[in-house]
């Protein structure tokens, strides 16, 4: 703990994750949402194989005929999330995005 961070660093993955939503204001996905989602992965979701999903870091989450719903890094920025806007094929849907750890993104 510092005079600057008057909490104990987050350290688990667990820690972490109530960390990030606590500064977003927005709940972050599980491993488990984040493992569900994964099975989207099959369907070639969006236009990109799965192998592209796991080069971007991203992870389809839900996908209806109005919105899809997006996991990416917590530390991705507009650029980051523009880039992959333009690669998808979202036919006029809304996107949904959802700040997530790496380090759960990367198992899946």
């Amino acid at each position: 703990m510092t005079q600057a961070r008057p909490i104990a660093d987050a350290v688990t993955p667990e820690q972490q994750r109530f960390e990030l939503e606590l500064l977003l204001q927005q709940a972050v996905p599980t491993p488990q949402e984040l493992e569900q989602g994964g099975t989207l992965l099959n369907s070639h979701p969006l236009g990109l194989e799965p192998s592209q999903w796991q080069k971007l870091q991203a992870l389809p989450l839900a996908i209806n005929d109005r919105s899809i719903s997006l996991a990416v890094p917590s530390h991705w920025g507009e650029t980051e999330r523009q880039m992959l806007q333009e690669q998808l094929t979202i036919d006029g849907r809304s996107i949904q995005w959802r700040a997530a750890l790496l380090s759960d993104l990367n198992p899946i």
